[in-house]
């Protein structure tokens, strides 16, 4: 009688001083007293339901970026192995804005020139020296997750800094010279 009194009041003083939701929503099920017959299929049972929640979690974060990144940037290129379409959808998800915005709506256009055989970093790196893109990493991300990293043609490109990357990157896949 004694010992449960004691656990009694340690369970009323610490949900009283206690700013630890955890420790409040769990303190009956984890710190029972070592006498009562059910706490190891309590706390069994917790384990379970924990480890169901984070697979819950990691499939729906297994398909619902993706899922999400195809919705917003277009579908994936297909080359890319499950992981890589995982790593690349979830960096277009976290830079957000930055590849879908323009860096200036009231931008000059400028001419830029891409030499046979440049690579895609370099272009990247240009592109956001000259003031074109916000950031060379996100485009670089967006240019490999739709495969446009393969497809960029050398040539002579008017562009504008009131373009988005997204635009950039589409206008950079053809390199003939309008009419």
């Amino acid at each position: 009688v004694l010992r449960a009194y004691r656990w009694e009041f340690r369970a009323k003083n610490a949900l009283a001083t206690s700013t630890n939701w955890l420790q409040l929503l769990f303190y009956n099920l984890i710190s029972m007293p070592r006498h009562n017959k059910n706490h190891k299929a309590r706390r069994h049972f917790i384990t379970f339901l924990i480890t169901i929640l984070l697979c819950l979690l990691v499939v729906g974060i297994i398909i619902g970026v993706p899922a999400s990144a195809k919705q917003q940037y277009g579908p994936p290129n297909p080359a890319l192995d499950p992981l890589d379409r995982l790593n690349f959808s979830a960096r277009l998800l976290w830079y957000g804005n930055l590849i879908t915005q323009p860096l200036d709506l009231n931008g000059p256009e400028q001419s830029f020139s891409i030499a046979p055989g440049e690579s895609v970093p370099s272009i990247a790196i240009r592109l956001e020296e000259t003031g074109l893109i916000h950031s060379a990493n996100v485009f670089r991300a967006y240019l490999i997750y739709t495969g446009f990293d393969t497809s960029i043609q050398a040539g002579n490109y008017t562009l504008s800094p009131s373009m988005s990357a997204v635009d950039i990157a589409r206008e950079l896949q053809d390199a003939t010279p309008e009419q």
